[in-house]
């Protein structure tokens, strides 16, 4: 699953001013850029790991005025969040964290600190996150593992904590571009492996790629 997400209005100092369109293909673990060239290089390429050679990255800063920019920062809200690893990580990415979903009191001031400018969401069982549909581009989320793990009882779909069904509405009222679940790898073989056949499935259902 591959989206268009940037472009960038160039301003070439030595020729008129003309406005180019640059693409860059995102997949989910994966960044497909090729070689920058003097149209197509941009200062926030750097933010997403893409790798230049110094050399190259100074002679084409030498032909290029950057008189306007349109950059598309990644908008990231994050459901189960613990004390912000996925918030943490979206942010070092140069993303925007839209939100953060925790009940646990102490996360949840980690999170208030790190990020005051996050929406702040307390029981995702009691929340309608309808206002950001079509808003999103990452939700992650880490539902709880401790009905799969095998550190507990295992007591699977029996555990007030299997919350899958509530990260789900909240999938379906947000519909981001792409989603990320994180859990433990009971997950897989808990009762044959039904739960985690259940969350694929329930995926596709959303016209998503697993």
């Amino acid at each position: 699953m591959i989206s268009s997400i940037s472009t960038y209005c160039l301003d070439n100092s030595n020729e008129a001013a003309s406005t180019k369109l640059i693409t860059k293909k995102i997949a989910v673990g994966l960044s497909l850029c090729a070689l920058p060239t003097k149209s197509s290089f941009h200062p926030n390429d750097l933010i997403n790991n893409t790798k230049y050679d110094i050399k190259c990255i100074k002679d084409i800063s030498k032909h290029i005025v950057w008189k306007k920019k349109i950059f598309y920062k990644m908008r990231h809200g994050s459901l189960f969040s613990g004390i912000g690893g996925f918030d943490l990580a979206a942010e070092w990415m140069g993303w925007q964290n839209v939100f953060h979903c925790e009940w646990m009191p102490f996360p949840r001031k980690v999170l208030n600190y790190h990020f005051p400018q996050s929406i702040s969401y307390h029981d995702i069982t009691k929340t309608d996150f309808t206002i950001h549909k079509g808003t999103i581009d990452i939700l992650t989320g880490g539902f709880p593992c401790q009905p799969y793990s095998s550190a507990g009882k295992r007591l699977g779909k029996e555990d007030e904590r299997h919350l899958w069904p509530e990260m789900l509405r909240a999938i379906q009222e947000i519909n981001p571009t792409y989603v990320v679940g994180e859990n433990v790898r009971g997950l897989t073989n808990w009762n044959g492996g039904v739960v985690f056949e259940e969350v694929c499935v329930d995926l596709e259902a959303c016209g998503y790629e697993v």
